[in-house]
C-alpha cells in the first residue's frame, strides 16, 4: 500500500508538472499570457515603476540577442520551471520520501495543484522565489556544493524580491532555511549573514521604490516599448494595467469586493488547508512546534489580503513557504516524522485533495485538480 501510493502520488505530481509545462507553451504559441508574461514584462523604459527590474533586464537581453521579448521570458520561465520541479524531488527524495510527505506536497494550497487547478496563477514571479527556496533545500544532501548553491539562491531571491516587492514577505521563511543550512553543514557564519544581508536589503529597496513609483498615470508608457518590440496589446490587459492602481486605490478594490460570503470561503479554505498540515504535524515528534511554526508563517502575508484580490494566490504564498519550512528541519534533521497514519484517515485525507482545489482570486474551487483533468480531456 506505502508503495502503491508513493507510485501514485509521484506519479500525480508529475503530471501537474507538465500540464503546466504544457500551459506555458501554450502562452507561448498564443502571443503571452496578459498575467503569467505581462507580469515579467513590466518595464520603466519610458517610465519609472515598481516591478520594472526585470522586464527591463528582459527588453535589453532581447535586443542584444535580436529576439522578442516574449521569447526570453518563455525560455527563463521554461528553464526555472525544470528546475522548480527536479529540485522539488530531489528535495523530497533527501527527506525519505514517506509517503505522508504527501499530505502537504499535493495539498490545494502547495504550488504543485495550485497552479495546475488554476493555471492564470502558474509561473508569476513567485516561480525565482521558489527556486530559490529549493536551491537552499538541496544543497541539504549536497554539501560539496552548497556554497555554489547559497550563492544561486541568494542571487535568485533577491532577483525575485527586486522585480516584485510582494516577494519580500517570504523573508523570514528563507532567513530560517538558510540558517538551517548552515548550522547542519557547519559552514562558515558568514553564509548566513553575508546572502541575508544583500536579501534584506533588496527586499528594503524593493519596497521603497515601490512606494515611490507605485503607479503610472498611464498604462500605456509601459506598454509601448513592448508594442514597438512586435508583441500584442493583449498582452498588456493584466498585470501592466493594474499598474494604473497604487496601493490605496487597490485597498479600495478590495475593499469594495469583500462580502460575508467570500470571508466565509477563504476561512473554509485556510481550514481544509490546515487540516492537511496540522495531520502531517500530528505525526511528527515536534507537532506543537510545527502547529506553532506554520501559523507564525502566515502573519508576514495577512497585509496582501487587504492589498490584493488575489485571495487563492496569498494562502499559497502562506502555505508553501510553510512546507518549505517543513522540508528545511527534515532535512535538518531538526523534524522526524515519527508514526504513518492509519489508513482510515490517512487516504481520504489525501484523495480529497484531488476533489477540491484553490483558485487564483476565488479560494475555494469545487472538484479540484480532477475537475480540470476533466476540462482539459474534454
Amino acid at each position: 500500500m506505502s508503495r502503491a501510493l508513493t507510485v501514485f502520488c509521484l506519479g500525480s505530481l508529475l503530471l501537474a508538472a507538465l500540464y503546466i509545462l504544457q500551459q506555458s507553451i501554450q502562452n507561448y504559441q498564443d502571443g503571452g499570457d496578459l498575467w503569467k508574461q505581462g507580469d515579467w514584462l513590466i518595464n520603466s523604459e519610458l517610465v519609472p515603476v515598481r516591478r520594472a527590474f526585470i522586464g527591463d533586464l528582459i527588453l535589453h537581453l532581447s535586443d542584444i540577442l535580436g529576439t522578442s521579448p516574449l521569447f526570453v521570458t518563455w525560455i527563463i520561465q521554461v528553464i526555472l520551471l525544470i528546475a522548480l520541479f527536479v529540485f522539488l524531488l530531489m528535495s523530497v527524495r533527501a527527506t525519505g520520501a514517506t509517503p505522508i510527505i504527501w499530505i502537504i506536497l499535493l495539498s490545494p494550497a502547495f504550488f504543485v495543484f495550485f497552479w495546475a487547478a488554476d493555471p492564470r496563477a502558474s509561473i508569476r514571479k513567485e516561480l525565482i522565489i521558489y527556486v530559490a527556496f529549493l536551491c537552499l533545500l538541496i544543497a541539504f544532501s549536497s554539501p560539496g556544493r552548497a556554497r555554489f548553491l547559497i550563492v544561486l539562491s541568494t542571487f535568485l531571491f533577491t532577483m525575485g524580491v527586486i522585480g516584485h516587492e510582494g516577494m519580500a514577505l517570504f523573508f523570514p521563511s528563507y532567513a530560517i532555511c538558510l540558517w538551517l543550512l548552515v548550522r547542519k553543514t557547519a559552514l562558515s557564519p558568514t553564509l548566513i549573514y553575508l546572502p541575508l544581508a544583500l536579501a534584506l536589503v533588496a527586499a528594503l529597496g524593493s519596497i521603497l521604490y515601490a512606494q515611490a513609483h507605485p503607479s503610472v498615470a498611464d498604462f500605456q508608457q509601459i506598454c509601448q516599448p513592448l508594442l514597438e518590440r512586435g508583441l500584442s496589446d493583449e498582452i498588456c490587459q493584466g498585470s501592466i494595467k493594474w499598474l494604473q492602481f497604487d496601493t490605496h486605490s487597490s485597498s479600495e478594490i478590495v475593499g469594495g469586493t469583500i462580502t460575508a460570503g467570500k470571508i466565509a470561503v477563504l476561512s473554509v479554505a485556510y481550514v481544509l488547508s490546515s487540516v492537511g498540515f496540522l495531520f502531517f504535524a500530528r505525526h511528527t515528534d515536534a507537532p506543537r512546534k510545527l502547529t506553532a511554526l506554520y501559523l507564525l508563517s502566515a502573519i508576514p502575508f495577512l497585509p496582501l489580503f487587504v492589498l490584493g484580490i488575489d485571495w487563492g494566490r496569498w494562502l499559497n504564498f502562506h502555505f508553501s513557504s510553510a512546507v518549505f519550512l517543513v522540508l528545511a528541519l527534515l532535512l535538518a534533521g531538526k523534524l522526524k516524522i515519527e508514526r504513518q497514519p492509519d489508513n482510515r484517515y490517512y487516504i481520504p485525507l489525501l484523495l480529497s485533495h484531488f476533489i477540491w482545489s484553490i483558485g487564483h482570486i476565488m479560494p475555494l474551487m469545487p472538484f479540484g485538480i480532477l475537475g480540470q483533468a476533466y476540462r482539459v480531456l474534454a
